[in-house]
């Protein structure tokens, strides 16, 4: 009798050589031999869940250590709120004054842009002298 089985359908061979029927006539239904496979399924499957059980209870603490992790992740969460909410505070409050149209220049601003202009301008020049070598030398 087919049975619906996902997965691998072939028989390991230690339980096809455990469970194979001895002296099965030819005609006779194999109704012993899948009873034999069946419960030989079952006991490995329970001698399987007892191991994993077995395994579980000797894991110093797994389910703490799984609640403090979920504990750390919450709090994270609740930090990453109210940073946002701050953030969001300071924004609201550095709009322009309704009496100024735009933000005044800071000095070191000034120098600052002041001193790039003068770099790009000398890199230019030198380049431009550089372009044209002086005439008559040679």
């Amino acid at each position: 009798v087919p049975l619906p089985i996902l997965g691998a359908r072939r028989v390991p061979a230690a339980v096809d050589a455990q469970s194979a029927p001895q002296s099965a006539p030819h005609g006779a239904p194999h109704g012993a031999h899948l009873s034999r496979s069946v419960q030989m399924l079952s006991g490995a499957h329970r001698a399987l869940q007892e191991q994993i059980e077995d395994l579980n209870g000797r894991l110093p603490g797994s389910h703490a250590a799984l609640e403090d992790l979920t504990l750390r992740v919450e709090t994270l969460e609740l930090w990453c709120l109210r940073l946002d909410e701050r953030l969001a505070a300071q924004a609201g409050s550095a709009t322009p004054m309704p009496g100024t149209t735009r933000p005044r220049l800071d000095r070191w601003q000034i120098a600052l842009t002041a001193l790039a202009l003068l770099g790009i301008l000398s890199s230019l020049g030198f380049a431009w002298v550089g372009a044209f070598p002086a005439m008559g030398a040679g």
